[in-house]
C-alpha cells in the first residue's frame, strides 16, 4: 500500500519537473509566433514546445534514476534562509 503511494508521489513530482522546461519551450515558441505571425511562426512554436517537453522528460527521468524526484524537489523547494530564522527564535 505504502509503495503504491510512494510511487504515485514520485510520478507527480516527475510531472512537476517536466512542467518547467515545457513551459519555457511554449513561451519561447509563443515569442516566435508573436514575431512571425504566419506558418513559420506556428512551426517554430510547435518545435520549441516539443523540444521543451522532450528535454523535460529526459531531465526528469535522469533525476528519477539518480536520486529520486521527491528528494530533488525537496532540495529545490527548501528554504534554508527561513530555517536559520527559526533557529534564532528558538535560541532567544
Amino acid at each position: 500500500m505504502f509503495k503504491v503511494i510512494a510511487f504515485l508521489i514520485e510520478v507527480v513530482n516527475w510531472f512537476r519537473i517536466i512542467l518547467f522546461p515545457s513551459f519555457v519551450g511554449v513561451l519561447m515558441g509563443g515569442l516566435f509566433y508573436y514575431l512571425f505571425q504566419n506558418y513559420t511562426g506556428k512551426v517554430l512554436w510547435i518545435i520549441c514546445s516539443i523540444f521543451g517537453v522532450v528535454f523535460g522528460v529526459i531531465w526528469a527521468s535522469r533525476i528519477w534514476k539518480k536520486q529520486g524526484t521527491t528528494t530533488f524537489m525537496s532540495k529545490v523547494i527548501a528554504t534554508p534562509e527561513l530555517d536559520k530564522l527559526d533557529e534564532n527564535e528558538e535560541n532567544k
